[in-house]
Formats: structure tokens, sequence, C-alpha cells
């Protein structure tokens, strides 16, 4: 919403004389991709505890789509109607609610694909009857309890990423080695966390 002010004009225009002018897009983008993680975050509680009945599933599948619905229309709202651009570099609005619409899309489309698998499983290997808290992928568990680290520390790797390599001019092999070696960085410390016990959120 910045943009429609002029204050828009400065983050878009002005020289970087001063360390708040220098670093505006990491100080004013920290709001938005706080609230990108709050909004995962929430999405996360909403969907990931057990949920056994056919009622339960139900209700969660129609609160993602309520989630999904009500991005889109924001997003929609924000940049046909008011004309204000998505900007990843400014996680501006219109940006947060692109990124929470996509993400919860995805994730409805997930949660439907595994009804409709569950629901062609033999009893005892359908939702219904696996043990209560059965196992997750050790990486899954160790992100999902150090999430705040790893997305901080996938931010950090994002910066020096773009500080240090031209990504728009990267072949295929190198653009998809730094995506390996990016990956493997922001899972570690949140593996290393997870095995020692430790749990920062």
């Amino acid at each position: 919403m910045l943009s429609l002010t002029p204050l828009g004009n400065w983050l878009e225009n002005a020289e970087r004389t001063g360390l708040i002018s220098a670093n505006r897009e990491g100080i004013l983008s920290f709001a938005g991709y706080l609230s990108i993680f709050l909004m995962g975050m929430s999405l996360g509680r909403e969907i990931l505890p057990d949920a056994l009945t056919f009622k339960e599933r139900r209700m969660r599948l129609v609160s993602v789509l309520g989630v999904w619905a009500t991005a889109c229309i924001s997003y929609l709202l924000l940049d046909f109607v008011l004309g204000v651009q998505p900007s990843r570099r400014f996680a501006n609005a219109p940006y947060c609610f692109w990124v929470a619409g996509f993400n919860s899309a995805m994730i409805w489309l997930y949660m439907l694909i595994e009804e409709d698998v569950d629901s062609k499983l033999p009893p005892k290997m359908a939702r219904a009857g696996r043990p209560s808290g059965y196992d997750m992928p050790v990486i899954i568990e160790a992100v999902n309890i150090n999430s705040l680290t790893t997305f901080l520390v996938a931010n950090l790797l994002t910066g020096s990423v773009n500080m240090l390599v031209e990504t728009l001019l990267c072949g295929s092999v190198e653009a998809y080695s730094i995506l390996a070696g990016y990956t493997l960085l922001f899972m570690l410390p949140a593996l290393l966390m997870f095995k020692s016990g430790i749990r920062l959120r």
C-alpha cells in the first residue's frame, strides 16, 4: 500500500545515502515476509493435527479453501482495482496475498489427493487405522519444530545468493546447483537443532 503514497517513490527511486536508505528493501519487506510466515504457521496449526472423522477432514478442506478464496479476492482487489502491483522486493500486500493464495491452493490440492488415496487404501493402512502420532520424515519434523529458524536462515541465504550471483544470467546447471546447495544449507541447521534437542520458535 506504500506505493500509493509519496513513500512509494522513495522506496523505488531514492539514492542509497544512509544506512536506512541503503537497506530499505530489507527493512520494509520484513513485515511482509513475517506476515507470510505467520499465515503459514496459522494454516499449519489448522491442518497438521490428525483429523480422523470424515466431518473433520471435510471442514479442514473447506477452511483451506476459504483461506485461498480470501487471499485471491484480496490480491485481485489490490492489483486490478487499486492498481498496486505485487512486489517480491518489498513483500507488499498483493505479493503476500498472492503467496498465501498459491500456497493454500497447493495445500488444498494435496489434501484432496490424500483424501482420494486414503479412501482406496486397505483399512489398516488408511488414516483411521494408523496409530496416533505415527512417524513422519525427520526433515519435515525438524523443520516444523524449528520453522522460524529455517525461515530466517533461508532469507539470509537468499540475500547472500542475490549479492554474490547474477541469478538472471545463470545457466540451468548452475541454477540447479545453487538450489541444491541452498536447500542443503537451510535444512542443515534445523536438522542439527532437532538432533540436539534445541527448539526455537
